[in-house]
């Protein structure tokens, strides 16, 4: 299980890894130890609904209801764990829930890493020019269907699939298979398997092309301060680095601190494709930002979530080295539950 920090550590060497949608905080592994070894203390987090988080139901209007949902747990976790402020790094979806974290709550987030985060290219523009199928996808895509509803109908075969797409993720780029991949795979599939909760984030925070469903230029640009890496898989990635280095310039124009990177070869799974260079790229661009200016309020806010509560139920408690734990966070008090 997690514990509240190590022997001479420092809140401001907490790293929070969220991970993306399907996806578990275990997918971190390789550079989370990596990143441990840089001085960071680690915690690579199961969003609420997913994992070996509890599991409450879900009945969330899309956009800022739906992020409320996992956010708000995220912040809880914090506040039981002590921790004062943290460096928080989302990939994918999770970039948006991370980002979504960082405004508002900006005076627990010392930067924020955005991997490959949702830059969709004109999906949703070419939809709109056909309106019967613009209403068509957008009914479709809030049914909330989601591919983890299709691996339970699938039955016995759920698993071997399961196994076999952990093998291939965690074997790219020459990259040995821990010895715990049997276990992180059965994690996976028992997470897809468990009660239908936190997989409608999907739909929940973004809408059809992957266009999250609140402004995510408008958020950064008008929200506070906080300084952004954004980092991009420099090979085959989806989403559109492009479109993520205009908008750090815009926000660069604006008076705040941001970087763009790419992770050489990496696709959008950069992590698990070149978790070594991922480290590096990450680091680099944490180094060039400097710590919020917002973190100077710190003082004022210790009051607020104390971090004196429990731990929550449905904790993971592999942990990869003394400085890497993967966390569940708990459904208790949740304004979303049942």
């Amino acid at each position: 299980g997690g514990r509240k920090g190590g022997a001479g550590r420092k809140s401001e060497d907490v790293l929070v890894m969220v991970p993306g949608y399907g996806s578990v905080g275990a997918f971190f592994l390789h550079s989370a130890a990596e990143l441990s070894k840089k001085g960071y203390r680690v915690y690579c987090i199961d969003w609420l609904g997913t994992g070996g988080s509890a599991r409450p139901s879900y009945n969330c209007k899309p956009g800022s209801d739906a992020e409320a949902f996992f956010v708000d747990a995220l912040e809880r976790w914090r506040a039981s764990m002590g921790v004062q402020h943290m460096t928080i790094l989302g990939h994918s979806l999770g970039a948006v829930l991370a980002t979504s974290y960082a405004t508002r709550f900006p005076g627990r987030v010392k930067r924020a890493v955005l991997a490959s985060p949702p830059t969709p290219r004109d999906f949703t523009h070419n939809l709109k020019q056909h309106p019967r199928m613009h209403a068509f996808v957008n009914r479709v895509w809030d049914m909330g269907l989601t591919p983890m509803s299709l691996l339970r109908l699938l039955g016995p075969l759920g698993p071997a699939l399961t196994r076999r797409s952990v093998h291939r993720r965690f074997t790219r780029g020459g990259v040995k298979p821990p010895a715990d991949t049997e276990q992180m795979a059965a994690v996976l599939w028992h997470s897809y398997g468990l009660k239908r909760s936190g997989e409608m984030m999907l739909s929940g925070v973004l809408g059809p092309g992957a266009e999250p469903r609140v402004p995510f230029r408008g958020r950064l640009l008008e929200g506070p301060k906080v300084p952004y890496a954004f980092v991009y898989g420099g090979g085959r990635d989806w989403m559109d680095v492009k479109r993520g280095e205009a908008l750090v310039e815009e926000m660069k124009a604006n008076g705040m601190h941001a970087v763009c990177t790419t992770v050489p070869y990496a696709g959008h799974q950069l992590f698990l494709d070149e978790p070594y260079a991922s480290v590096e790229s990450v680091s680099l661009a944490l180094q060039a930002l400097p710590a919020s200016e917002l973190l100077a309020r710190q003082e004022s806010l210790r009051s607020i979530g104390g971090g004196s509560s429990s731990k929550g139920d449905g904790e993971v408690s592999l942990a990869v080295s003394d400085d890497v734990q993967l966390e569940g966070v708990s459904g208790a008090s949740a304004a979303h539950g049942e």
